[in-house]
């Protein structure tokens, strides 16, 4: 990636940073660095799972903001010790492509492939709805989530009881909000 791609990048210390392509008129998210939580599932021969939710909203006077529903993307990080490899499945939910499976050779290979999505293109952020981001005051809202998927056990009845509110150890970025000002021009135009 060149300086000439990196519209503008904005750092929330340990949560999530936001990349945006001008050119292709899109966006990217991107976790920083691991937690140890993230190793500690890995090195366990767990599944790591990693969630990116990204909404485009705009604002309106008088009333609550409108938003086009989130967008969703999962990384799936696991370790195959028969093949030696880890293996990364990336989703993205409502596009209607079959989720793609890509092996690495390398640890830290597979963990940024599964802790960056691919660009999110603005068409499918605001579910095809183009005027919506041509408003006064677009932004978007973004959260990145990792989880540990136990299987089996107490943790996984837990969690489908409780609708996946109770889940084990767990990152979360909290909703982040971009500035509608930083990204008007790049959403708007």
């Amino acid at each position: 990636m060149t300086l000439s791609h990196l519209a503008f990048v904005i750092t929330f210390g340990l949560a999530a940073q936001l990349l945006l392509y001008p050119q292709t008129g899109g966006v990217r998210l991107s976790l920083e660095k691991r937690e140890p939580l993230m190793d500690e599932c890995v090195e366990a021969g767990l599944e790591l799972r990693y969630r990116f939710e990204v909404q485009v909203c705009h604002r309106r006077t008088l009333w609550w903001d409108e938003c086009k529903g989130e967008r969703v993307e999962t990384s799936d990080l696991s370790y195959d010790p028969i093949a030696a490899d880890y293996r990364v499945v990336k989703d993205r939910w409502g596009d209607e492509a079959m989720p793609t499976v890509t092996r690495y050779r390398e640890r830290e290979d597979a963990f940024l492939a599964a802790r960056t999505t691919g660009v999110l293109d603005t068409r499918y952020l605001s579910h095809g709805k183009e005027d919506f981001l041509k408003s006064k005051s677009p932004y978007l809202s973004y959260r990145a989530t990792a989880f540990c998927k136990e299987e089996g056990g107490i943790k996984e009845v837990l969690q489908k009881v409780s609708f996946g509110l109770l889940q084990g150890q767990r990152f979360d970025s909290g909703w982040i909000e971009a500035s509608p000002n930083d990204y008007q021009k790049v959403m708007g135009s």
